[in-house]
């Protein structure tokens, strides 16, 4: 236990805390400290620090460094160069340092906290001959994120832009020095062009594919400032042979100079807990599914899903409980694991690590699709990161089923799930909903319904609605009414079962005309559906598309 909290490289101590945990870099002895409930480094970092074309004597920038796993790998490739890292996250600095220690690399590798578009000025203009980055793939508001999780912050462009990190990079690049990164290889056009803006001329490209016969998902890049033309194409990169297994190229990447005898023990170690979830050898490609499960009805499950289900390695379910009524119904037995919402920090890895091992991994919910609603979400964000393969095994969706059966329109809809439970952010969403014109889809359990149904009517005003209970069951029932009416219906009988309600979009010509009332009546209007004196402003403001000062005057005494 002494050894686990404290490793120790050359006799240093370097303590670990409760969710960090020690991994080997297979190269050279390197280690790392990671925390399993943040963002931790994959095969975008090796392959990067592969490409870096980093030479005897350079100075090197990390922009965005994270664990410091690029600083790290790269100080392993070549001991004499000047390395820096740049991290924004206080916490991951200290984690980094903590790995430096670790390596005993503390005389020439140094991780500093600090924003990157800062990095220019605070480490010097023009002075480095290397820059690296593994920066955020995803343009900012594509998806919900929490703006201050790490991962979040090492996915998305919440702190830094793709420009950020060309401009800092220009910032600090001698004449001649080189940038080489790693993003998504649908935004090269943006890459490219954003190289030109900042004096980075491209020199060397190679596309990343996740195997073959699949459209690549990664690229590698290196520009040179102030450079010149010709720009040379590399040979394609594949992670996985056709069969699931590692392809050569990879493997020599992850084991670069290294003795044939210790890459043969590496070959081991990368194969080792290669056993189903009843220790037993598992062989051929893996693969991570995602199933559809019946949501009330159990015949409600496809041939395909159950054969499936049969083949797998293991399941990982939400309530392995509820799934294995499932799986007895029709006389399958493999092993469960659980993953839910509040494991699925240490389990999401987990089952990632199973499918690269070999194994055939079904995903499924309680009910339905995984994904909606529940934290599928996550873990296809991970098989995604990790380049596992993934296959959807189409199954029932209480959304779209309980759409069709409401009478509403379904040519345009818009699935909002579960509203915020109460508060700024509900009453900031019912809001937006008031100019929403398609048909929406909401969630609802039996013991919040009541409060739905009122707030969407004190929100919204009255509108047709259809209420959808208990899909596929014997008590199913469809109920298209108004929200009064609902308000009036469920105040006398007692909601039971689960709830899907359909919303009737707002029509173009049932919208409020502003015009019509005085900006004092605009504001009473939003006061009295619960906002308050300061949201309600804002929102008059953005709705006559006004000053919020101008607006504000009319607010006082309200």
């Amino acid at each position: 236990m002494e050894e686990n909290k404290y490793p120790t490289d050359g006799g240093c101590r370097v303590p670990l805390g409760e969710f960090e945990r020690l991994d080997d870099l297979q190269y050279k002895g390197l280690r790392i400290i990671q925390d399993t409930r943040k963002f931790c480094f994959g095969v975008d970092a090796v392959l990067l620090s592969h490409f870096a074309d980093i030479k005897m004597g350079d100075r090197v920038v990390d922009l965005g460094t994270g664990t410091g796993v690029l600083p790290i790998l790269l100080a392993g490739r070549m001991p004499d160069a000047e390395i820096y890292g740049v991290e924004i996250q206080p916490d991951m600095v200290e984690m980094a340092n903590r790995s430096i220690r670790l390596n005993g690399l503390e005389s020439h590798v140094r991780i500093q906290a600090g924003d990157l578009k800062k990095a220019p000025d605070a480490l010097g203009k023009n002075r480095f001959t290397l820059v690296v980055s593994n920066p955020p793939y995803r343009k900012a508001g594509s998806g919900a994120v929490n703006p201050r999780d790490a991962k979040a912050i090492a996915r998305h462009e919440i702190l830094c832009t793709l420009d950020d990190v060309l401009a800092a990079a220009s910032g600090l690049l001698a004449p001649g020095g080189r940038l080489a990164m790693i993003h998504q290889a649908d935004r090269l056009t943006d890459i490219l062009t954003g190289m030109r803006q900042h004096r980075l001329e491209p020199k060397r490209i190679c596309t990343v594919y996740p195997q073959p016969g699949k459209a690549p998902n990664r690229i590698l890049v290196e520009a040179e400032r102030f450079g010149k033309s010709p720009l040379r194409w590399l040979p394609p990169l594949f992670i996985y042979q056709e069969n699931g297994q590692y392809t050569k190229e990879l493997m020599e990447i992850y084991h670069i100079s290294v003795t044939e005898e210790k890459k043969g023990k590496m070959e081991q170690g990368m194969n080792r807990n290669k056993t189903d979830c009843h220790g037993k050898g598992s062989t051929g490609p893996g693969m991570l599914y995602l199933c559809g499960t019946p949501i009330g009805n159990l015949e409600d499950i496809t041939l395909r899903a159950l054969r499936i289900l049969k083949e797998a390695d293991c399941i990982a379910a939400e309530d392995t409980r509820h799934t294995l009524k499932l799986l007895n119904h029709y006389g399958i037995s493999r092993p469960l694991i659980s993953y839910h919402e509040h494991n699925r920090l240490e389990k999401g890895p987990e089952i990632i690590r199973r499918v690269q091992q070999g194994q055939k991994v079904v995903v499924v919910s309680d009910a339905g699709m995984p994904g909606i609603s529940d934290p599928g979400a996550d873990l296809s964000v991970l098989a995604q990161e990790a380049d596992v393969p993934v296959s959807i095994l189409p199954g029932p969706s209480a959304s779209l089923s309980a759409l069709v059966l409401s009478g509403l329109s379904a040519e345009r809809f818009v699935f909002e799930g579960f509203l915020p439970r109460e508060g700024k952010e509900r009453r900031t969403r019912i809001q937006l909903l008031r100019e929403e014109e398609r048909t929406v889809i909401l969630y609802e359990a039996p013991h919040r319904l009541i409060s739905l149904l009122n707030d969407l009517l004190a929100g919204l005003g009255d509108r047709r609605i259809t209420i959808v209970r208990e899909l596929t069951k014997i008590h199913e029932e469809v109920l298209p009414m108004t929200l009064a009416k609902a308000v009036e219906y469920y105040t006398e009988k007692v909601p039971k079962g689960e709830f899907v309600v359909i919303l009737e979009g707002v029509h173009r010509d049932s919208r409020m005309d502003f015009s019509r009332i005085s900006i004092e009546d605009h504001l009473k209007e939003y006061l009295r559906i619960g906002m308050n004196k300061k949201e309600a402003v804002k929102q008059v403001a953005r709705d006559r598309h006004l000053p919020k000062s101008e607006v504000y005057p009319f607010s006082i005494g309200l």
